[in-house]
């Protein structure tokens, strides 16, 4: 899996778009992971797969 990565602009809304075949849950969950370490808070994280 290729890591990329961001800056976040926004203190409160976080945006993703992923082709990986992981469940919504598991995408937020790994975001505020991130975020926590990093010492960061986020308000709301809108995510969207694709599934094909």
């Amino acid at each position: 899996m290729k890591k990329t990565k961001f800056q976040k602009n926004a203190k409160d809304i976080f945006l993703t778009y992923s082709k990986c075949p992981l469940g919504k849950d598991k995408i937020h969950n790994y975001i505020k992971e991130i975020m926590i370490s990093k010492k960061q808070e986020i308000s709301y994280i809108i995510s969207n797969t694709e599934n094909n």
